[in-house]
């Protein structure tokens, strides 16, 4: 008889937790904020992997792309794209304290953006969507 009430609780408990809480990764889409197409895009997620990146051959201005699973990214991304035909790099600044992301839905968001000295240069941010 305890095995049987053991087993309705044990049954019980387990229905009531959501895949949500029991799912890990994490879900990245890249957004492209700026007014240039942004041509040969990758956006790495991690520092050490080689493998965990993202490329996209071609985002036009307001569009972004499908989400893409990954075990984990960093909560910086570096980031290389071809805007008019130039070559732009936005390397992430990464810690010893920085912790993976492991769970939720994120978007990258890209711009475009003039420095100074009138030359282009890449912003990334990163947002947790709901």
């Amino acid at each position: 008889m305890k095995k049987i009430v053991f087993l309705l609780i044990a049954v019980t408990c387990l229905s009531c937790i959501s895949d949500d809480d029991i799912s890990i990764g994490v879900n990245l889409r890249v957004t492209n904020l700026s007014d240039f197409e942004l041509e040969d895009l990758t956006v790495y997620t991690s520092m050490f992997e080689t493998d965990d990146f993202l490329s996209i051959e071609s985002l036009l201005p307001g569009e972004s792309s499908n989400y893409t699973y990954f075990e984990e990214i960093l909560p910086q991304q570096g980031v290389k794209a071809s805007v008019n035909g130039e070559t732009l790099i936005r390397i992430a600044l990464i810690s010893d304290t920085d912790v993976p992301l492991i769970k939720g839905k994120f978007s990258c968001l890209i711009d475009v953006v003039e420095n100074d000295n009138q030359q282009n240069r890449l912003s990334v941010t990163l947002i947790k969507d709901d």
